[in-house]
């Protein structure tokens, strides 16, 4: 019995190391910021119930920084809560080309909690913001936005 609970917790961890080792082969040949779009549309999804996690961990231990799930954890397991949407947008792009100097937008609710995490980038001197990371209830705002100026 253990040794076939150690040799299915070998592969699993196997498996998990051949999807890290497909995430990088992927966005090899990825060309634009919207492939990285297309691929947070398409297959990522947002997880109330993660959402909840992270709120309810605010709530007990303060605001402090919340961590987000790698882009590779994010492509192993495609779901959570709009920072890990936003942080896989943020270290994809990075990894793809530098100058695209991707780094977090926050996006304050006037209303109070929940307030929400995108990716924003520079493209050609302008500020442009991937959003694929709320739930369905916010399917108006998702998509890619920009060109702007700045986010003024």
């Amino acid at each position: 019995m253990k040794k076939s609970i150690f040799i299915m917790c070998v592969m699993f961890v196997f498996a998990l190391s051949l999807k890290a080792s497909e995430y990088n082969t992927i966005i090899n040949n990825w060309k634009s910021h919207n492939d990285v779009a297309n691929w947070i549309k398409d297959e990522w999804k947002f997880s109330g119930q993660d959402a909840q996690r992270v709120a309810n961990k605010i709530r007990r231990e303060g605001p402090q920084i919340i961590p987000a799930k790698s882009a590779e954890e994010t492509y192993i397991n495609p779901q959570g809560w709009c920072k890990d949407a936003a942080n896989f947008g943020i270290e994809t792009l990075n990894k793809m080309d530098a100058r695209y100097k991707a780094k977090y937008i926050f996006i304050k609710n006037k209303k109070g909690p929940p307030h929400h995490w995108v990716t924003g980038f520079k493209k050609d001197g302008k500020v442009y913001v991937i959003d694929f990371g709320a739930g369905s209830h916010w399917a108006d705002m998702m998509g890619t936005h920009g060109p702007y100026d700045s986010l003024d």
